[in-house]
C-alpha cells in the first residue's frame, strides 16, 4: 500500500513539473522536446513497480509446467463429462414432464376424459433415450383400449409399453 502511495505521489509530482515546464519553454521545437522527455519519464514511473518482477530470475521447469498441465486438463475433461451427463439428465426430465403435459392436455381434451394424468419413464441405450413405460390416469368414459392406443400412437411406441388405470 505504502509503494502505491509513493507511486501516486511521484505521479503527481513529475504531472505538476511537466505542466510548470510545458508553461514556460516557448512553441516550437523544444516544447516537443520536452513533452516527450516527459511523457518517457511518466512511462518509466508507471513501469517501475514491475521490472523487478520481471528482472527477477525465474527457474522454469517446463517438463513439470506441462505435467501439470495435462493433470489439470484431464480433471476438466471429467468434470465437463460429468456436467455434461448431468444436463442431459435434466434435460431428459424436462422432456418427459413435457411430453406427459402434452399427452395429457391431448386426452383431456376429449369429451370421454374428464381427467388425466401421465407419467413417462425413460431410459439411455447408446446415448439415445426412448420411452420406456406410460402410466396412464384417467376418469371419465373412455375404454381402457382406447387410451391405450391412442397414447402409443401419439408417442410412436408398443401398446404393451402403455398403462392404463381408470378412476
Amino acid at each position: 500500500m505504502l509503494r502505491i502511495q509513493e507511486l501516486v505521489r511521484d505521479l503527481a509530482v513529475v504531472a505538476v513539473l511537466a505542466a510548470f515546464l510545458d508553461m514556460l519553454l516557448p512553441n516550437g521545437r523544444m516544447r516537443r522536446f520536452a513533452r516527450v522527455v516527459t511523457g518517457l519519464f511518466v512511462l518509466l514511473l508507471v513501469i517501475s513497480p514491475l521490472l523487478p518482477l520481471i528482472s527477477a530470475e525465474k527457474n522454469w521447469d517446463l517438463d513439470a509446467l506441462f505435467a501439470e498441465g495435462e493433470a489439470d486438463s484431464a480433471g476438466i475433461l471429467a468434470a465437463g463429462e460429468a456436467l455434461r451427463a448431468e444436463w442431459e439428465a435434466a434435460a431428459a426430465d424436462d422432456y418427459a414432464a413435457e411430453l406427459a403435459a402434452q399427452l395429457s392436455a391431448e386426452l383431456a381434451a376429449r369429451e370421454d376424459v374428464a381427467e388425466a394424468e401421465t407419467a413417462l419413464s425413460f431410459s439411455q441405450l447408446d446415448g439415445v433415450y426412448q420411452i420406456d413405460a406410460v402410466q396412464l390416469r384417467l376418469s371419465g368414459s373412455i375404454p381402457a383400449e382406447t387410451a391405450q392406443s391412442l397414447a402409443a400412437a401419439r408417442l410412436g411406441i408398443d401398446a404393451e409399453r402403455v398403462t392404463v388405470e381408470l378412476r
